[in-house]
C-alpha cells in the first residue's frame, strides 16, 4: 500500500482593506487560520466567507473577538466536499463600517487524490 499524501499545510491568511489584493489557494478539507490586527482591544469582529459575488456565509460562528493587543486568529476548516471555485472573506469590526472592511480571495481546489485504493 502506497503512503497517503501529507495534508496540505498553509500559512495564515490576513485580509487587507484593498479589494483583491490578497489572493490564496487552499485545498478543500484543510484547516488553517485567518488572522488580523489593528482592531480595538476586545472588539467583536465579523468574518464572512462564501462564494464570490454572493451574500452567502458558510461559517457557523462568524464572530471572533480581538485580544488585548487588537489581534485575532480564527481557525477555518474547509469541508472536504466544498466545491472548487473562487470564494471571498470579508472581515469587519462591529459596529459595521464600510471603511473598516478587509478582504481576501481564496481559490478552493479539490482535495489531492488519496492513494488508499492502491494495493
Amino acid at each position: 500500500m502506497a503512503p497517503q499524501p501529507a495534508a496540505a499545510s498553509y500559512p495564515d491568511l490576513e485580509p487587507v482593506p484593498e479589494w483583491n489584493a490578497v489572493r490564496a489557494e487552499r485545498e478543500a478539507g484543510t484547516t488553517w487560520n485567518i488572522v488580523g490586527d489593528g482592531y480595538t482591544p476586545g472588539a467583536e469582529i465579523f468574518v464572512g466567507f462564501g462564494p464570490m459575488s454572493t451574500d452567502a456565509n458558510l461559517l457557523d460562528e462568524p464572530r471572533v473577538y480581538a485580544d488585548a493587543n487588537g489581534r485575532y486568529s480564527l481557525p477555518i476548516t474547509l469541508a472536504p466536499d466544498l466545491a472548487p471555485g473562487t470564494y471571498g472573506f470579508m472581515v469587519v469590526e462591529m459596529p459595521f463600517s464600510e471603511a473598516g472592511k478587509r478582504f481576501a480571495t481564496v481559490e478552493v481546489i479539490a482535495p489531492r487524490a488519496s492513494n488508499s485504493d492502491e494495493p
